[in-house]
C-alpha cells in the first residue's frame, strides 16, 4: 500500500460550526459483540428531535454553499448546458411511435406520439401539468399487444410507490383507472388487461407480502384477481411477463438472493421452470413452445414442458447484456472492456454482423415485436450526445432518427481507457475524460466515480454535469469495479459479501495510477457515487483519509449493519450478506462506513446528501453518519449534511433540481481541493 501525506487544507470557505447534537447510550450486541449506536434516535424522522436537527443542519449546509464563490456562475453554466431537446429511445406501437422528449429546462419529459416515421409528434401526456413544481414524473410505460391501449407508472416526488394509469390510444385521452400501492412492478398485457404487482398498503416500515393481480381495463382495482402470492414468505417480489402469444411466465426473487426463480402458467396452474435462485434470469423471448432467457450474461433456451435447457448465442464469450427478438433478429448486446458492442443473429442463431457504432460507448434500445421492421436504440458516449438511431432490419443499416445538440465542443475533449492492477493483481478497467491538451502534472482536479454492485455494468455514456468542471482544467473518471457485470458473473461474485473489499480496492488502486500518471495527485482528488456508490465512497474514505481532498456520497448505503430493516433493504442481503450471520456480520463491520470513523481522523472534505423521500436507500443511513463525522472527525474540513426537499432516490428528479444538486456537488468539489 502507498500511503500519502495528508491532502492540504485548500477550502475557500472556513470550517463551520455544527449543530449541536447530543449522542445517546444505545448499544446493540450481535453474536456476543457488543457495538454503539449512539445516533439510534436519527432513524425516527417523526422525532421532534431529529426534525430540529435536520433543519439545522440544511440550514448550515445551505449557508456554506451559498458562499462559495463559483457557485453561482456554476449554476448559471448548468442551467444553460440542459437547455437542449433531449430525447428517449421510441417504442414502436404498430405504425405509431411513442417517446419521452425534454425541450431543454421542462421539469419532466414530455410523452409524444408520432403516426408514422415522419409525421409531427403530438403530445399524448405531459406530466408537468400534473405538478406545481415538476415533480410528477412517469416512469415507465408499456403497450397493450393489441395497440389500443397505453399502461403507465406515475410516481410523486421521486418516490418508489407508483400508481398505474391508462390511456386510450384511438383517442388520446386518459382512463379513470387508477392502481395503487404499485411497487417494483413490471406490466405484462394479455388481451384487455395486464398483470401487476402490488402490496395491501404503502405505509409499512419494509415492503412484505407482494401480489401479483389482473387488472381488466375499466374495472376498479378492487375487483381486480389475485393471481399470486406466497403467505408464507414476505419477502418476494414478483416480475410477470407474457409472450406475444400468450404465455405466462412468473420471475421470482426472494429474501435478498442474486438470482430469480422462474415459474411457468399452464392449465390454470403454476409449475416451476427454474425452481432455484442461483442465476439473475431474464426473458428474452418465446419461440417454438420455447422460453429463451438472458442467464447471468449467458443466453439459453428452456423446453417448459420438460424444464430442460441448451445453450444459444454460445459463440459469444464476452459478458452479454441484452438480447431483444425484434423482426425475426436477435439483438445482442454485449459488453468489450466495458462498452458496448452491438451484434445481430439470425433467428438460428447465426451470426448475420455486427451493427457499427461510433465509439466505445453505450447502446440501448433494441425493443420491439416479431413482425416489426425496424428498431431504435440510442448510443452515446463521455464525449457524444445521445443520438436516437433508426435501424432497418432488412437493409442492416442505421440512420440518426433524433439527435440532441447540447452547447459542448465535443472535439476539446477526449476520453481514454486505462487498465491497472488491483491489489490482488486483477486487471480493472477505468475511462478517464479530460481536455484534450491536458498537462500531466498532477495539478488536475480530478473527480473519481463508480459503482460496483448488485451485477449493474457501469459504462460511459454521456454525463453532462461533468463539462464545466472539465473546461477548468479538471478530470473526470469512471471506474469500472468488481461487483458489475462488466465482466459476466464472476466478475459480479468477485465483489460482493465477504468479497465486498476487493470493491474498495479496486478504486483504491484506480487513484494510485492516476497518481502514478501525473493526472492528480490526493491534494486535487476527489469521490462521489450514489446509493451502492455511495457505500463506496464512505468506506473508501475511511479506508484511506490520506488518498482524497474531496468525499461525495450520495444517497449512500452506511450503515450496514441496520439496512435490512428497511423498506426494500432486505433484499440487498443478497449482495451485502447481514449481520444476522455471525461470519457475514464481520465482514459488514470491517467495512460498515458508519463504524469505522475514528476520532481525530482528518477526513477528506465530505458533502453528505439524501433525499427526505427516499424510500428505497432511506435517509437514516445519511444522518447517522453525518453526525457521527461531525463528532468524531477532526474538523479542520467541512463535514456536510445536504437534504433535499419533494424528491426521492433518484428517480423522477425535476431538471431544476437536478441543476441544484449538480451545483452543490461540484462547487463544494472544487472549494475543496488546493487551488
Amino acid at each position: 500500500m502507498i500511503t500519502y501525506c495528508l491532502p492540504i487544507l485548500a477550502s475557500c470557505l472556513p470550517v463551520p460550526e455544527y449543530p449541536e447534537l447530543k449522542a445517546e447510550g444505545h448499544v446493540d450486541t450481535y453474536h456476543g459483540q457488543k457495538v454503539a449506536d449512539p445516533y439510534r434516535f436519527l432513524e425516527d424522522e417523526s422525532n421532534p428531535k431529529t426534525q430540529k436537527w435536520i433543519e439545522s443542519e440544511n440550514a448550515l449546509t445551505e449557508k456554506y454553499l451559498n458562499a462559495i464563490p463559483m457557485r453561482a456562475d456554476l449554476k448559471k453554466k448548468f442551467t444553460n448546458l440542459l437547455d437542449y431537446t433531449r430525447f428517449s429511445t421510441p417504442v414502436r406501437i404498430g405504425n405509431k411511435l411513442i417517446y419521452f422528449a425534454n425541450s431543454g429546462l421542462q421539469g419532466q419529459p414530455v410523452l409524444y406520439i408520432r403516426d408514422n416515421l415522419k409525421s409531427q409528434p403530438r403530445v399524448l401526456l405531459d406530466p408537468n401539468t400534473l405538478s406545481e413544481n415538476g415533480t410528477t414524473s412517469i416512469s415507465g410505460v408499456e403497450p397493450s399487444f393489441n395497440n389500443k391501449y397505453l399502461a403507465y407508472t406515475q410516481s410523486e416526488k421521486g418516490s418508489d410507490w407508483n400508481e398505474i394509469r391508462i390511456i386510450d390510444l384511438k383517442s388520446g385521452k386518459p382512463l379513470d383507472d387508477v392502481l395503487k400501492n404499485v411497487k417494483f412492478s413490471t406490466i405484462a398485457w394479455k388481451a384487455n388487461g395486464f398483470y401487476y404487482c402490488a402490496y395491501d398498503n404503502s405505509q409499512g416500515k419494509t415492503d412484505d407480502f407482494q401480489k401479483v393481480y389482473y387488472h381488466k381495463v375499466g374495472s376498479p382495482q378492487k375487483n381486480d384477481k389475485l393471481i399470486y402470492q406466497d403467505k408464507d414468505e414476505p419477502n418476494h417480489i414478483f416480475s410477470p411477463w407474457i409472450s406475444e402469444s400468450g404465455e405466462l411466465f412468473l420471475f421470482v426473487s426472494v429474501n435478498g438472493k442474486t438470482g430469480y426463480q422462474v415459474k411457468y402458467y399452464e392449465n390454470k396452474k403454476w409449475k416451476d421452470l427454474i425452481p432455484t435462485f442461483d442465476y439473475v434470469n431474464l426473458p428474452i423471448t418465446y419461440l417454438n413452445n420455447e422460453l429463451y432467457i438472458l442467464q447471468e450474461g449467458k443466453a439459453f433456451i428452456y423446453d417448459p414442458k420438460t424444464g430442460k435447457r441448451r445453450p444459444f448465442l454460445s459463440d459469444i464469450k464476452t459478458n452479454i447484456e441484452s438480447v431483444d427478438y425484434v423482426g425475426g433478429k436477435f439483438f445482442v448486446n454485449t459488453l468489450q472492456d466495458a462498452y458496448s458492442v452491438v451484434y445481430v443473429y439470425n433467428k438460428n442463431g447465426k451470426l448475420d454482423h455486427e451493427i457499427t457504432l461510433p465509439e466505445y460507448g453505450t447502446a440501448s434500445g433494441f425493443t420491439g415485436r416479431q413482425k416489426d421492421r425496424d428498431t431504435f436504440y440510442t448510443f452515446s458516449s463521455l464525449t457524444q450526445a445521445p443520438t436516437v438511431y433508426r435501424y432497418r432490419i432488412k437493409g442492416q443499416n442505421s440512420e440518426p432518427y433524433l439527435e440532441s445538440n447540447p452547447k459542448i465542443n465535443f472535439k476539446a475533449f477526449k476520453t481514454v481507457q486505462v487498465f491497472f492492477n488491483s491489489k490482488d493483481g486483477v486487471k480493472v478497467p477505468m475511462f478517464i475524460t479530460c481536455k484534450r491538451d491536458l498537462k500531466l502534472d498532477g495539478k488536475n482536479p480530478t473527480l473519481m466515480t463508480g459503482y460496483g454492485g448488485f451485477n449493474y455494468s457501469y459504462t460511459p455514456s454521456f454525463t453532462p454535469s461533468i463539462y464545466p468542471m472539465l473546461e477548468k482544467g479538471g478530470v473526470h473518471v469512471l471506474v469500472n469495479l468488481r461487483g458489475g457485470a462488466e465482466y459476466g458473473s464472476e466478475w459480479h461474485k468477485q465483489g460482493m459479501k465477504h468479497s465486498k473489499q476487493n470493491v474498495f480496492n479496486d478504486f483504491i488502486a484506480a487513484a494510485e495510477k492516476l497518481i502514478s500518471l501525473k493526472y492528480t495527485t490526493p491534494d486535487y482528488l476527489g469521490m462521489t457515487g450514489g446509493s451502492n456508490g455511495g457505500l463506496l465512497v464512505g468506506a473508501v474514505m475511511t479506508q484511506r483519509p490520506d488518498l482524497f481532498a474531496v468525499a461525495i456520497p450520495r444517497m449512500g448505503v452506511l450503515d450496514m449493519l441496520r439496512f435490512q430493516n428497511f423498506t426494500i433493504g432486505w433484499a440487498w442481503t443478497g449482495e451485502y450478506g447481514s449481520s444476522k450471520d455471525k461470519d457475514e456480520f464481520q465482514t459488514l463491520l470491517a467495512y460498515s462506513p458508519l463504524h469505522n470513523l475514528k476520532k481525530g481522523v482528518s477526513y477528506p472534505a465530505t458533502l453528505i446528501t439524501t433525499a427526505d423521500h427516499d424510500n428505497r436507500v432511506v435517509p437514516m443511513h445519511s444522518y447517522k453518519f453525518a453526525a457521527t463525522l461531525q463528532a468524531l472527525g477532526k474538523n479542520d474540513r467541512p463535514y456536510l449534511l445536504r437534504v433535499y426537499k419533494n424528491t426521492g432516490h433518484g428517480m423522477g428528479r425535476a431538471v431544476s433540481q437536478s441543476i441544484e444538486e449538480m451545483s452543490d456537488l461540484y462547487s463544494f468539489f472544487l472549494c475543496n481541493v488546493k487551488h
